[in-house]
């Protein structure tokens, strides 16, 4: 769109996005299930606490990966990431 952000990746704010939607839709599916007496009362915050919890230590370990250098540049392919022999691709010159 015309005000967005050109460095950000669209696809990514759109997972996020989804993300968001599902996990607030699971919160009141649960949070309906406590009201009607199917699971016990506080189920859907200790869970939301724990997913969100989950959330913070996956981003803080990709971030520790990418100084680390273990995470592969985007657009480049895993296998011809580490260089040498194996780097060569496709059928070898006769």
């Amino acid at each position: 769109k015309k005000n967005d952000d050109p460095m950000q990746d669209p696809w990514e704010k759109l997972r996020e996005e989804k993300k968001s939607r599902v996990g607030k839709n699971t919160e009141s599916r649960m949070r309906n299930a406590e009201r009607a007496g199917n699971l016990e009362k506080g189920t859907a915050n200790r869970m939301m606490k724990n997913v969100k919890k989950q959330e913070k230590q996956k981003v803080l370990m990709r971030q520790k990966e990418r100084e680390m250098g273990l995470v592969a540049p985007v657009g480049v392919p895993v296998d011809m990431r580490s260089g040498g022999e194996k780097a060569q691709r496709g059928k070898p010159s006769t």
